[in-house]
Order: structure tokens, then sequence, then C-alpha cells
């Protein structure tokens, strides 16, 4: 803002830094009239790093191998000093694997997928059966249009209508326009003009 001094406003319960902390590190930087929304509970080296946006945090997953090493008394306390560690966050547990006997492997790939915010879209051809064996794996959120555009370059200028089974559909086999939001493991059927 031009002028009007420091409006602080926070969407959740700050409980790593205080409104008199943002003030001060806001003045540092000379911002000294602007509303600011802080819509998570973050510490002052993030607010620095969004106000110098010079750094983006990324969803991170603790994993812990070769726990097949250890016996009942070393995974006792692999998991007190896990629950300890500053660096896991509160909400999240480490997953515990070990690579050669192949244990929590699924487990892994499962968190990895719902961490990067995955989603599977099954394609289907008109009048053939839908390949359930190799979906097209896109980012939560996307929409008919991401895909045409994945598929083609084409078929966005050619798009007619789209036909959608699965979650996103009230019904098997649904009409959509170009502008639809699918979720996981939706079947698509394109058609083209």
């Amino acid at each position: 803002m031009r002028r009007g001094g420091l409006s602080i406003a926070t969407t959740v319960k700050l409980t790593k830094i205080d409104e008199k902390t943002i003030g001060a590190i806001l003045n540092e930087f000379r911002i000294v009239s602007a509303d600011v929304v802080i819509r998570e509970d973050i510490n002052a080296d993030q607010l620095i790093d969004a106000i110098e946006g010079n750094r983006k945090y990324m969803p991170a997953i603790a994993v812990v191998n070769k726990i097949d090493s250890l016996n009942d008394e070393g995974m006792k306390q692999l998991q007190m000093q896990l629950r300890s560690s500053q660096a896991i966050d509160k909400n999240e547990e480490a997953i515990l694997i070990s690579a050669e006997k192949n244990m929590n492997i699924d487990k892994l790939k499962e968190k990895i997928y719902s961490k990067l915010s995955l989603i599977r879209v099954y394609l289907k051809e008109v009048g053939k059966k839908p390949d359930l064996q190799t979906p097209l794996i896109m980012r939560h959120g996307i929409t008919i249009k991401e895909v045409c555009e994945k598929l083609h370059r084409d078929f966005v200028a050619k798009f007619k209508f789209s036909r959608v089974w699965g979650k996103s559909a009230k019904f098997p086999g649904q009409k959509f326009k170009i502008d639809h939001k699918l979720a996981d493991k939706d079947v698509v059927e394109i058609h083209l003009r």
C-alpha cells in the first residue's frame, strides 16, 4: 500500500512467530505499509524467504532405510528418536523401509504419489474399452483441456465434447465441455470434430 501502516492477518494460529517479529522483519526489508495475510503456521525464516521470493518449499517425506537390520529394541529407539526429532513434521510419520527386503515399498510409493498431488486418468477410444493398464499421470485439479494438450496440440482446437466415467461425473458416460475438472481414476473419452 502507499500508506496506512502494516496490517497483519492470519488464517491459522501462529506458534513459531509473533506479530511483533513479523513487523520487525518487514521493517528490515523497508516494508512499512502493507496488508499481510499469513495462511499457514510459519517461522521467521519462511517469512523472509517469502519476502525475498528466492525459495520454494516442496513437500517432503522422511524415509528410513535398512530397518531389517534393527532388532525390536533398536526399532523402539529409532521410533522414539523420530518422534522427538525437529526435522520431521509432527503431523507426518517417517516411513520405515527395507529396500533389500522390499518392506513398505508400496507404502512409500503411495506416500510419494499423494504428496505430489498426482491423479490417474484413463483414456478410452470411441467404441472401444478403456485402457486401464496405462494411465495418464497428471496433477490434481487438471481439466480435460490439459489432457487434450498433453495428448496432441490439435486436440484443443478440434474438441467437440468428452464423456467421463468416474468420481467427477454424476452418472457414467456423462458429457462434459473442455473445462471440466477430472478426479483420480476417471475414464475420459474425447470426441473431436
